[in-house]
């Protein structure tokens, strides 16, 4: 891949965090990038960011939903809050995640996928969540581990 720029994105909202400018004709590519200073065997998926009825703010929808041109998603684990000791981190194809998404409910009813949901009551308000297992995105295709150690191995 040619690369002629890494820049920082003017929309945030729905292409991520971070652009590459590529060569050649090529498509940029968008990133997100997500931090946690716990680690998790799995993909946190914000489905809301506010879920609050009243007084939300505005797009409260999740990542999920918002970033329509994003390509994938840098998501890293850290020691701690304040912590700069990286345990691992994942890139996960945005676009493939969607499209294994929506046959989402044909896998739990089959019972083949678990996943498991969660409420966040901090951040931007109540945060809706679901949590899908990292072996299994690996298995798949939609992501890779870029650290020497997947959290799976880290217990």
């Amino acid at each position: 891949m040619d690369v002629n720029a890494i820049t920082d994105v003017p929309g945030q909202l729905t292409k991520g965090d971070i652009e590459i400018v590529q060569g050649f004709g090529e498509p940029n590519i968008y990133y997100d990038e997500k931090a946690n200073s716990k680690p998790s065997e799995g993909l946190l998926v914000e489905l809301l960011q506010s879920a609050e009825p009243f007084g939300a703010v505005p797009q409260s929808l999740g990542w999920f939903y918002n970033l329509t041109e994003c390509n994938y998603i840098l998501m890293g684990y850290y020691m701690g809050k304040d912590s700069s000791a990286l345990l691992s981190a994942y890139k996960v194809d945005l676009k493939h995640l969607r499209r294994w998404f929506y046959n989402l409910k044909q896998l739990l009813e089959n019972k083949s996928v678990t996943v498991t949901s969660h409420i966040a009551p901090g951040g931007f308000g109540i945060t809706l969540f679901i949590v899908i297992p990292y072996d299994l995105l690996v298995d798949v295709g939609i992501a890779e581990c870029l650290t020497e150690n997947s959290l799976w191995n880290l217990r």
